[in-house]
């Protein structure tokens, strides 16, 4: 009997084997169809309690779900909004977050009644910063130290702290879209020449005298920020207490000769004797007021909503050449 006489002979055979391939196909996209629901919904679950360490190297326990998160001042109250937290946040500015040990902590415990506290430095963390975290953990309040200081660490603080008040989704999203951004400059850049750059914070003014200038030194946020769009903070400050006031004078300024300045609309608005730095005399001869490489930053310039944007905007400041392509 020949092979034709045998399928014809036995069609039910054939139509098991049919129906047994589809059941197997169905049970595969079924399987693979549970298994992608399961894994997900095992990612987005948020479980307490929860344990994360923070930028002082303590353990922080954070026991349910926070309802009632303090921060300090706004570039922190705009970051918990950032990672889908706004209706949580309660701001405790100009009380004194990190201040005098205890007194203020036991303030802000009586005063706030927080689920966690949560202290932002866009410099590397102080001491102070870490003593006032551990007096309110010993008071029974979580408190965590978030160290800002880098780009690319305020990219992995997005993702920490929406994993630590149950906003994971948005806290991803802005996450990701931070660092595709530092990925996307970091790749423009690459080969270029850096821009050596003055980042003018303030002045010091004596009976309408300028004494001397304030401005941005390096191991702060702002200085990672010029290193990540090509430029070079030339104000450097190893021991300086606090690197957002470096004091430094007009011939120190001539000598390291600035192809970039950068001054921010806050001083302009707010420092009485503001002068523009165009019109300051010994100021001429600076390689940027020659090649006019001066920009105004608005105050809101490095808001974490638009961190995105301002970086995009200070790399094409730098290097003209950019403008357009990011």
């Amino acid at each position: 009997m020949n092979k034709e006489e045998i399928y014809i002979q036995n069609p039910r055979i054939e139509l098991i084997k049919f129906f047994v391939m589809i059941l197997i196909i169905v049970g595969l996209i079924t399987g693979c169809s549970i298994n992608g629901k399961s894994s997900s919904s095992i990612e987005e679950k948020a479980y307490y309690p929860q344990t994360f360490i923070d930028a002082c190297g303590s353990e922080v326990l954070i026991q349910k779900e926070p309802q009632n998160v303090v921060v300090q001042g706004s570039w922190e109250e705009e970051f918990l909004k950032e990672v889908g937290a706004g209706g949580k946040v309660k701001r405790f500015e100009g009380k004194g977050v990190g201040g005098s040990i205890n007194e203020t902590e036991r303030r802000i415990v009586a005063e706030t009644n927080p689920d966690v506290v949560i202290i932002m430095s866009k410099y590397k963390p102080t001491e102070g910063d870490c003593k006032s975290a551990n007096a309110l953990q010993k008071m029974g309040v979580p408190a965590y130290v978030s160290d800002q200081s880098t780009v690319k660490k305020v990219a992995s603080e997005l993702l920490q702290i929406g994993n630590m008040i149950n906003t994971k989704e948005q806290a991803k999203r802005a996450s990701e879209k931070l660092s595709e951004t530092i990925r996307k400059v970091e790749q423009a850049v690459y080969g270029l020449n850096r821009k050596t750059v003055y980042w003018e914070n303030g002045l010091n003014v004596e009976f309408e005298e300028i004494k001397n200038f304030i401005a941005i030194g390096g191991s702060v946020f702002e200085d990672d920020l010029l290193k990540l769009v090509g430029g070079e903070n030339i104000i450097k400050n190893p021991t300086i207490l606090n690197p957002y006031r470096v004091e430094t004078d007009l011939k120190d300024i001539q000598d390291k000769n600035p192809e970039c300045i950068i001054v921010s609309e806050h001083e302009i608005k707010f420092v009485q004797g503001y002068q523009p730095v165009k019109l300051r005399d010994g100021w001429e001869s600076i390689a940027a007021i020659k090649n006019n490489n001066i920009i105004e930053l608005p105050m809101s310039f490095g808001s974490i909503s638009s961190l995105s944007a301002d970086i995009i905007q200070l790399a094409e400041f730098i290097h003209p050449e950019l403008a357009g392509t990011l």
